[in-house]
């Protein structure tokens, strides 16, 4: 994890479901349980009209699903 980074938007909480739901395998109609702990505060965040969320608010499961995945898409 990148030591200064302090908070994740919604839509690179966005990005990151869409990676995993890419490359991690699941169940028929299931999700990955990268994307699925990533879906937990994406749901949370749109529920109460969130933009950001703080990095001490999110598990270290989250946090390292979010860094792997931001660090696999491509920059734009």
């Amino acid at each position: 994890m990148n030591a200064a980074r302090t908070e994740y938007s919604l839509v690179e909480i966005g990005h990151a479901i869409e990676y995993w739901l890419a490359h991690e395998q699941a169940e028929p109609l299931a999700i990955g349980a990268n994307a699925r702990v990533l879906a937990d505060i994406y749901g949370i965040m749109l529920y109460q009209r969130r933009t950001r969320v703080a990095v001490s608010q999110l598990s270290e499961r989250q946090i390292n699903a979010l860094t792997i995945a931001l660090h696999q898409l491509p920059l734009i």
